[in-house]
This record gives C-alpha cells, structure tokens and sequence, in this order.
C-alpha cells in the first residue's frame, strides 16, 4: 500500500470515528463562556463553528507564545481548523463572524497587526496581516521576519 493510501484511510476512518462523537460545548465551557456563544447562537450562527475556527486566532494573536510540551520541549502556540462542508451549509456566515471579530482586534492593535506586505517589484503595502482570502477561507498573510519567529 502506497503511503498516500494509506494516510486516506487513516484520515476517512477518523472522519468516521469523529462523526460519531457526541460533543457538546458545555462540557468544557462554563456558563458565562458558553453565554458568549449561545449570544452569536440568536443571530443564526453555529456555536460549535465559532469554537472550532476560534482556536486558530487565539493562535495568532497570542503572537510569540509557547507552551510546554508533555516532553518538556517549549513549542510555539500553533492552532490550526479546518470547516469542511457542502455548500450553503453555513461555513461562510460563521466565519465572517469570527474574521469580524479579528479584524476589530487588529484595530485596536494596530502596531502589532498592519505590518508592510511585499507586493510585486519589490514595491510593499500597509496591509492588515489578519485576511480573507479571495477563496473564502480564514487566513492570516504572515510576513517574514528575521527578528523572530510569528505565530
């Protein structure tokens, strides 16, 4: 078996596992967390999407963070999700949701989040590093830096 197969039915037998987990929010969300969501739930978005695409910003704007591994390793703070859906099932509005909420952060932090963006020849543009991209996914454009490394 080729290593690609082999990955696939890795992945499609996890699929299949995480489709029958019964997961619910409140196991690990208290009451005035899980009343954050339930107030984004009112204006027709789906709570468990919101918690989901969350952690990938959490990731980024904790900016240089690490934590420590179970092997004591210090490893950066890198969360990453993936929505996966049909179309029209909702992965568009809830994730304006979250890049709305993203983009009002980098506002009020401005120094840390509109960074000089390279453009083409060798020209640089004042951009917000916290996008969207043209294709609809949740994307954060991270220039290069030689001082240290970003999330």
């Amino acid at each position: 078996m080729k290593p690609s197969e082999k990955y696939r039915n890795i992945l499609q037998e996890n699929i299949k596992a995480g489709a029958e987990i019964k997961f619910d929010l409140q196991w690990i969300l208290n009451q005035n967390e899980m009343s954050i969501f339930n107030g984004y739930k009112r204006v027709g978005a789906n709570k468990d999407i919101l918690f989901y695409g969350m952690l990938p910003l959490l990731s980024r704007f904790a900016q240089s963070s690490i934590y420590a591994s179970m092997f004591k390793d210090s490893k950066p703070l890198n969360l990453y999700s993936i929505t996966i859906g049909p179309p029209g099932c909702g992965k568009s509005p809830n994730l304006k949701h979250l890049m709305t909420a993203a983009t009002k952060v980098t506002k009020i932090f401005k120094h840390d989040y509109m960074k000089n963006i390279p453009r083409d020849a060798g020209h640089t543009q004042l951009q917000n590093t916290v996008t969207n991209s043209p294709n609809g996914f949740s994307t954060c454009k991270v220039p290069f830096s030689r001082s240290r490394s970003t999330v």
